[in-house]
């Protein structure tokens, strides 16, 4: 049986590579995903977060991100810029550190 494959790659935002290449510099690592965002970025001490990016002329969230942030007890943090998603990733990194009960190695 043939497996289900999608006609077309999901469409990325035209900043996504640049917000990434400046997470890494950081020391983060990151994942791209489709559903229910952009990024799947870990923290050096372990902690992961989501981030959605989107391009800052005209970027807007999907239907389904809408609906996934109003079922989230906060919702996916959105970036437009490089600088600004290193900003946010560092601080949410501080504000959540690692447990010896939650720390994972990066993978």
């Amino acid at each position: 049986m043939a497996k289900y494959m999608p006609r077309h790659k999901k469409a990325r935002d035209a900043n996504e590579s640049d917000v990434v290449i400046a997470l890494k510099d950081k020391n983060f690592r990151v994942i791209r995903i489709d559903t229910p965002c952009d990024l799947l970025v870990q923290c050096p001490h372990g902690e992961w977060l989501l981030l959605e990016v989107k391009n800052p002329i005209g970027g807007r969230l999907t239907r389904e991100q809408l609906d996934v942030n109003q079922s989230l007890h906060k919702p996916i943090p959105l970036v437009y810029f490089p600088k600004q998603a290193q900003a946010h990733a560092e601080k949410w990194c501080a504000n959540h550190p690692s447990t010896e009960k939650t720390k994972r190695p990066l993978l």
